[in-house]
């Protein structure tokens, strides 16, 4: 007697151990679908940051461009504003504050954006 029942009470361990691997492998497919998950969205931002580049490259060529453009107009107030003085035109050099602030302002705004998009394309 006392053998069969060490014969059920093991086929009893053999059916917990089963149902135990059962919920292991369950648990180990799950994991690797998450995984499969995350590599194909790691995949599509590599893919997305590849198509972006030449954008970037367009968006600075272009900042660098109006970089050029605002200091060629920030010379040209200062020119106007050295011939204003120096024909004593105060009130020419007072009107000429507020552009110059602007155009430095805009050119600071290039700048900082320029390097942004420089960093962008460098971090590619």
């Amino acid at each position: 007697m006392k053998n069969i029942l060490d014969k059920i009470n093991r086929a009893d361990e053999i059916q917990a151990n089963l149902e135990l691997d059962k919920t292991e492998l369950a648990k180990h497919e799950v994991e690797l679908g998450l995984v499969q998950d995350i590599t194909k969205d790691l995949n599509t931002v590599a893919d997305s940051l590849v198509s972006i580049r030449p954008a970037l490259l367009k968006i600075e060529d272009l900042l660098i461009k109006n970089s050029k453009t605002v200091e060629t107009a920030l010379k040209a107030v200062q020119r106007v504003e050295t011939t204003a003085k120096e024909l004593g035109a105060d009130s020419l050099v007072k009107e000429l504050d507020k552009p110059k602030m602007l155009i430095n302002e805009f050119n600071k705004t290039i700048n900082n954006t320029l390097k942004a998009v420089q960093n962008g394309i460098a971090g590619l």
